[in-house]
C-alpha cells in the first residue's frame, strides 16, 4: 500500500490553498491590508479626518480675518472721528468770530450809493463854506489873495466822525462822483495822494439821475407814436 500523502500536500496537489503560510493552523489573509483598509472605508475615514482638521483651520483663519477687518474699520472710524472733531472745532471757532460781525452788519443801514454820494457833496459844501468864511476873514486882513483861495477839501474832513464801515462807503460813493464829474480827486502839489491825505475838488453839486430813469429818444418816439408798419414791396 503506497505511503499516505500528507493532507497538506494533497491539498496542494489538488490546487487547494488553506492560506496557512505560518503553520499555525489558521488561514492567513492573502489580500493586501491596504486593500482591506480601502474596502472598509479606511481612506475615506482618513480623508474625513483630514478634511475636518482643515475646516477648523479655515474657520480660525476666517475668524482672524474678520477680527482684523473690524480692527481696521475701527481704526479708520477713529481717525475719521478725530479729523471731523478737529474740523468741527475749527468751524466753531470761525463761526464764533464771524457770527457777531454778520449780526452787526445786519443792523447797519443798507448801502445806497446815491445817499452816500449826497452826503459827500453836502459835507464838501459845508467844509468849503467854513473855508470860505476863513478866506474872507483872511482877505479882509490882507493875508490871502484870490489866487491863494482854496477850492478843495480833504477827504478826512468829509468823513470826520464817521465809523470805519461808513468811511469805506463814502469812499466808494466818492469814486462814483468822480466818474460822474461831480468831484475831482487830487493831491496837494508835490505830494502823492494817499487815503488819508487826498483832496476833493467840488465841480458840480447836482447829482446825475440814475440810469434806470433814462430813456433814449428812440424809445420816447416809439412810446408816443407807436411802431410804424413798413411795407415790403
Amino acid at each position: 500500500q503506497p505511503d499516505a500523502v500528507p493532507e497538506k500536500e494533497a491539498d496542494e496537489l489538488l490546487g487547494y490553498d488553506d492560506g496557512d503560510e505560518f503553520g499555525d493552523g489558521f488561514a492567513d489573509d492573502d489580500d493586501d491590508d491596504h486593500d482591506d483598509y480601502e474596502g472598509h472605508g479606511g481612506d475615506t475615514g482618513g480623508y474625513a479626518l483630514s478634511d475636518g482638521e482643515g475646516a477648523d483651520g479655515a474657520d480660525d483663519k476666517a475668524f482672524e480675518d474678520l477680527c482684523r477687518s473690524h480692527i481696521r474699520k475701527f481704526a479708520k472710524g477713529a481717525e475719521k472721528y478725530a479729523v471731523e472733531t478737529n474740523l468741527s472745532r475749527r468751524i466753531g471757532t470761525w463761526q464764533s468770530r464771524l457770527a457777531p460781525k454778520l449780526e452787526e452788519e445786519e443792523r447797519r443801514p443798507e448801502f445806497d450809493i446815491r445817499v452816500y454820494g449826497k452826503r459827500v457833496i453836502d459835507a464838501a459844501q459845508e467844509e468849503l463854506e467854513k473855508l470860505s468864511g476863513d478866506v474872507k476873514h483872511a482877505k479882509r486882513k490882507g493875508c490871502l489873495t484870490d489866487a491863494e483861495t482854496r477850492k478843495t477839501v480833504s477827504f478826512g474832513s468829509v468823513t470826520r466822525g464817521c465809523e470805519q464801515y461808513e468811511v469805506c462807503r463814502l469812499f466808494l460813493a466818492t469814486l462814483g462822483l468822480a466818474n460822474d464829474a461831480n468831484v475831482r480827486i487830487c493831491a496837494e502839489e508835490g505830494k502823492v495822494a494817499t487815503p488819508d491825505s487826498f483832496l476833493l475838488e467840488l465841480l458840480d453839486p447836482d447829482l446825475r439821475q440814475p440810469m434806470h430813469n433814462y430813456f433814449a429818444p428812440s424809445a420816447d418816439e416809439g412810446a408816443a407814436g407807436g411802431p410804424q408798419d413798413m411795407e415790403i414791396g
